[in-house]
């Protein structure tokens, strides 16, 4: 809990040095290190990811991005299983703007 509250606090400044994709996906893989190394944060690294996104600090092509073919090999079977329903919502609002578009 103590970690949410820390994103949500700290979200404006993170929101400025994640300015594009690059810095995003750094953001990330330094997340997933980190709570790979801190045990009681494993749990809640999806949770973290959301609060990012729903703070506009990452942006939902970075979270696709990281979560097929930029994640670290430290835990990321687990880190990827917590991250999964997300993913898959905002691959299915990336294919219902595509429809949108086509029409």
């Amino acid at each position: 809990a103590r970690a949410l509250r820390q994103i949500q606090r700290h979200s404006d400044v993170l929101e400025v040095l994640t300015t594009e994709p690059k810095s995003e996906i750094a953001l990330l893989k330094h997340m997933q290190q980190y709570a790979h190394n801190e045990i009681r944060l494993t749990r809640v690294f999806g949770r973290m990811v959301l609060e990012l996104y729903n703070a506009d600090v990452l942006s939902d092509s970075a979270i696709i991005f990281w979560w097929t073919k930029g994640a670290k090999p430290e835990g990321k079977s687990g880190f990827l299983k917590q991250t999964e329903a997300l993913v898959k919502k905002l691959q299915e609002e990336e294919d219902d703007d595509d429809d949108d578009d086509e029409e």
